[in-house]
């Protein structure tokens, strides 16, 4: 029997966090709102996931250790060019909208991020553009 504050058909995010416990505090916040939530450790691991499922958005950390969220961001939009990405980084943010082409000031927040900040710019993401 499904909830029924839960949508039927819940938006598809994949978290891209290389530190594990930010990672399972997205997934929590995430799926409190109803949202289908998988989770990648590294870059190599979001890519595989990319190709193996469907999502509607992408929060990424711009940072994951040795591995590139540039490289991230740029092999995502491959694959799926239409498909948002939402940043989130401990780094500048303008230096990350230099490194990141194509990303406006509404894709990139800066940690450390409010839930509530966070929670807003993934509905501005996942909400249909108006005709």
């Amino acid at each position: 029997m499904q909830s029924a504050t839960l949508p039927a058909n819940p938006a598809g995010v994949l978290v891209v966090e290389d530190d594990e416990g930010t990672a399972r505090s997205l997934r929590t916040l995430l799926a409190s709102r109803g949202y289908r939530v998988d989770v990648a450790l590294s870059a190599p691991v979001a890519l595989r996931k990319a190709t193996e499922h469907t999502y509607e958005l992408v929060v990424a950390d711009c940072d994951l250790g040795e591995q590139d969220g540039a490289e991230l961001v740029r092999g995502i939009r491959r694959l799926h060019p239409g498909l948002p990405v939402l940043v989130v980084s401990a780094r500048d943010r303008q230096a990350v909208l230099v490194a990141l082409e194509g990303l406006d000031h509404r894709d990139c927040l800066e940690k450390p991020v409010l839930a509530e900040t966070l929670l807003a710019a993934v509905e501005r993401h996942l909400r249909p553009a108006p005709r």
